[in-house]
């Protein structure tokens, strides 16, 4: 049988280990079963069946109505019978499922990174178990091959309460293949907590054809170990992903380093990944705990935008200081949080990332507007409703058309798109030489530190003219660099 996507997922809301975390505890403003739905639903899950306890099935279900709306998957929650065994149930639900499922146990923190790899394994006469690419555990100490990114090694830094899967002989050369086949004649010598070898993240990817074979298990771990013994099993590799096995050896500073990890945009600017995040970080780790979804911050930045550009009409120094901090918390702090916290919940979205650039746009367009009519109004200048009327024009019309290039090519971040245009250019181009150099100084979140300097000495009409270069210039880099983008795009 050989699947090109799989579409069907068994999920186990129970535990068999004492301490673990319970399927309803909450870790950055989700809890675990509820992170896994969203995180199966982004990766193209589109039917799901959460088996509990008896008695649990209301409580589960409750539970998920709190993200019912965001998720693009059927799901039914079905408890066991009283003394039946959990392999008699998963066989039961999955009777009319002609294609592979993944079998997993809430005990683990997910992320779609892992999903979307997991649903695209082919599964042909053996059931597949993964696990993480190119870390090892040998002689009780954890190996990283040079390939594995110094990020995701907050997912290892307590490795004892994770399954491990030993191959003979335990080397790099085993990440070589994928899958790696598995049997207890050659290969595997063993499936457990302890010991050497590579890390499970006891997920499984199997079919009723491996279920046919199988009986009396009541766990994951059983089934892992009844499909070694009937040689009906190996394993796929998962590289780059987030996830991480929750045991009582997982502290809480653990858990939300991870979660940092994951939150944080390592393509920001230096300043503000630097200094902006320092500020960021406490407030999206509480708007996520509170249920503050990204778009809400979204519309408290627009706000904050309008109040602090409106303080530019008065005229007083002590005016432009309150412009100058209430437009570098928004534009620096409150839009790190944004994003910051859709990654943490995993509220990431397409429409969500369009709408933030919209706000990114209006940090400077609302304060530039305010100030072109307050100085048109005290000089009667036409110099200032020239500047400010061609300035304009010129900026929606050169936004527009980045936007439609954003669209149809399926970006919805600005820096995503400038990531990929370097990488096409190549890494000893002219034009990567240039940006590489130019960026720090350039970017995005210094610029708004320089109209905050100018703003907090009272300059107010330096300030209209930086933000009229901002609005000016920037959107012909843009134009530029897309039109160069579709150039090197049609060479490949």
């Amino acid at each position: 049988m050989e699947m090109n996507q799989i579409k069907n997922a068994v999920i186990m809301a129970s535990n068999t280990h004492q301490g673990n975390s319970s399927y309803d505890t909450v870790y950055g403003g989700e809890t675990l079963l509820n992170r896994c739905l969203i995180a199966m639903s982004k990766s193209g899950i589109t039917s799901v069946v959460v088996i509990t306890h008896p008695g649990y099935k209301s409580k589960i279900e409750k539970s998920i109505e709190a993200v019912k709306h965001r998720l693009m998957l059927d799901y039914r929650v079905i408890e066991l019978s009283q003394g039946q065994v959990l392999s008699e149930k998963i066989k039961e639900v999955t009777a009319n499922w002609n294609d592979a499922f993944l079998m997993y146990k809430t005990d683990k923190f997910m992320h779609p990174t892992f999903f979307k790899q997991a649903v695209t394994v082919t599964i042909a006469d053996r059931a597949v178990v993964f696990a993480h690419k190119n870390v090892i555990i040998k002689n009780s100490i954890l190996f990283f091959e040079p390939a594995f990114k110094e990020k995701f090694k907050v997912i290892f830094s307590n490795p004892a309460g994770y399954n491990k899967i030993t191959v003979d002989p335990i080397t790099p050369d085993v990440f070589k293949s994928n899958p790696v086949e598995l049997n207890t004649s050659n290969r595997l010598l063993s499936f457990t907590e302890s010991g050497d070898g590579v890390i499970s993240a006891d997920v499984i990817a199997c079919s009723r054809k491996q279920l046919e074979s199988m009986s009396g298990f009541g766990s994951v771990d059983m089934a892992v170990q009844q499909l070694i013994n009937n040689n009906k099993l190996a394993m796929q590799f998962v590289a780059e992903a987030w996830w991480m096995r929750i045991t009582p050896e997982i502290s809480k500073s653990h858990i939300k380093d991870l979660i940092w990890k994951i939150a944080f945009k390592e393509i920001s600017g230096e300043f503000s990944k630097a200094v902006n995040s320092k500020l960021s970080k406490p407030l999206s780790f509480y708007f996520a705990r509170k249920g503050v979804t990204p778009n809400t911050l979204s519309n408290v930045q627009l706000i904050l935008f309008i109040i602090a550009s409106s303080f530019l009409l008065i005229d007083a120094h002590w005016s432009m200081i309150v412009f100058a901090v209430l437009w570098q918390f928004s534009a620096g702090v409150l839009d790190r949080c944004d994003g910051e916290v859709a990654r943490i919940r995993n509220h990431e979205s397409e429409a969500g990332g369009r709408f933030d650039m919209i706000i990114d746009d209006m940090r400077n367009v609302l304060p530039f507007t305010f100030l072109g009519g307050l100085l048109y109004y005290q000089t009667q200048s036409p110099l200032y409703a020239i500047a400010f009327v061609l300035t304009f024009v010129w900026f929606i019309a050169l936004t527009l058309y980045e936007q439609d290039f954003m669209r149809k090519a399926g970006y919805t971040s600005r820096q995503v798109m400038y990531v990929d245009y370097k990488k096409l250019k190549g890494e000893n181009s002219h034009t990567t030489s240039l940006l590489t150099k130019f960026v720090p100084i350039i970017s995005g979140d210094i610029r708004t530190f320089y109209v905050f300097l100018l703003a907090l000495f009272g300059l107010k009409e330096f300030v209209f003219w930086v933000l009229l270069f901002i609005l000016a210039f920037f959107p012909v880099t843009s134009f530029v660099g897309i039109l160069k983008f579709k150039k090197e795009s049609s060479k490949k």
